[in-house]
């Protein structure tokens, strides 16, 4: 077939939810950032806007993305062009799927989410002529909503894959076919580790800075360590960035209700500020304040099975990182990993980015520039070139 569309490198991404999804943060949107940047065109389908769709309209417009050609998913088996690249590779009107991976010719297709939605057209003979790589991000079986697909929709995913990328040791145990399985942990914008490593002179007279930034809404997420941390800590100054809002789609009221009132409870707290959640590319100003990284989560499988993108920013902007339930990213140079709440307490007490060693501080910085999406994807690309 004569390449039409993506040009060398492309990829085809059907995926859930849009790419600025919980603020842009997501493996799905810092993948597509990088083949962007390097002169790649991409194409995205996605299902779900999670009730953004003026970020959308905003963001496709920006120079970044000018080659995102981005479609909303049009039941049974179609896409609309939202994006001005979009519209130039296939048209202004609606095209049906197979059609459009034909005039696209991507390198290989990749979803990131087990998408009921797109299954019809996986199963197409268009479709299976091209190599498909499905990214597994999460134990979905453990969360409370799955939208997306259940657990026949994965088991199709996973047998359908020509090749499993998984964020984490434990998803590649579970999920394992062998050769084809590969482990692409997340990682850290280049631009982005440029920003927040530029750190302001130390001040060791200074209250100490601990953040945590990310999403509060989960079943995961542990606010009793956290309250029990700060009562513990009065002189610690406590930043929390982010919110307990989930996506439309998946949507507790209960727990977000629960979420809000222990957000209130601590904000009342005389050493505790609530930020509300920021773009990604907001964060860079607290990072570069925070002498601790938290990750306050519950100990258990679907915790297990992360890779938390904040441990990589934290890390880039030299703060210690705090964590618990995570054995992934206990190996990481400036990580302390915690076997109990009292643990937790006690390192974020002990824990202090001013007073690394000179050898530990060279570590954490030589860790952050080998682990970045350039890398994933070149490591994506290797794995994908042994498909052809």
């Amino acid at each position: 077939m004569q390449r039409q569309g993506l040009g060398e490198g492309g990829a085809l991404v059907l995926n859930y939810y849009q790419p600025w999804t919980y603020a842009g943060s997501e493996r799905f949107v810092q993948l597509a950032r990088e083949e962007l940047r390097q002169a790649r065109s991409q194409a995205f389908v996605y299902v779900a806007d999670a009730g953004l769709r003026s970020v959308i309209d905003r963001n496709v417009r920006l120079p970044e993305y000018a080659k995102l050609a981005l479609y909303e998913f049009a039941p049974p088996m179609g896409a609309i062009p939202i994006s001005p690249h979009a519209v130039r590779l296939s048209g202004p009107s609606r095209i049906d799927l197979t059609r459009l991976v034909e005039v696209l010719a991507p390198d290989y297709v990749r979803s990131h989410f087990p998408a009921a939605d797109f299954v019809e057209a996986l199963d197409t003979p268009e479709f299976r002529r091209f190599p498909f790589v499905y990214d597994i991000m999460d134990l979905w079986d453990e969360f409370a909503a799955t939208p997306w697909g259940d657990h026949a929709t994965e088991k199709y995913y996973v047998e359908r894959a020509d090749v499993l990328l998984a964020v984490s040791q434990l998803l590649v145990d579970r999920f394992s076919k062998g050769a084809k399985s590969h482990l692409v942990p997340n990682a850290i914008d280049r631009r982005f580790l440029r920003e927040i490593a530029v750190c302001d002179p130390y001040d060791l007279r200074a209250p100490k800075e601990v953040l945590y930034m990310g999403s509060m809404g989960g079943s995961w997420f542990d606010w009793d360590l956290l309250r029990l941390t700060i009562e513990a800590l009065p002189d610690h100054r406590f930043t929390l960035l982010g919110s307990a809002r989930l996506p439309p789609e998946e949507l507790n009221v209960s727990r977000e209700r629960q979420a809000h009132e222990h957000m209130e409870r601590l904000g009342a707290m005389p050493n505790v500020r609530v930020v509300p959640e920021v773009p990604h590319d907001e964060l860079v100003p607290w990072l570069r304040r925070a002498d601790v990284g938290l990750i306050p989560f519950l100990p258990n499988e679907l915790v297990a099975a992360v890779s938390p993108l904040k441990v990589y920013e934290y890390l880039g902007a030299g703060a210690v990182v705090v964590q618990i339930g995570m054995p992934d990213i206990a190996s990481f140079p400036g990580v302390r990993t915690a076997h109990s709440a009292a643990d937790f307490v006690e390192y974020v007490r002990v824990s202090d980015r001013r007073v690394l060693s000179a050898r530990e501080r060279l570590a954490v910085d030589r860790f952050a520039v080998e682990n970045t999406w350039e890398e994933r994807l070149a490591a994506i690309d290797r794995i994908v070139s042994t498909m052809k």
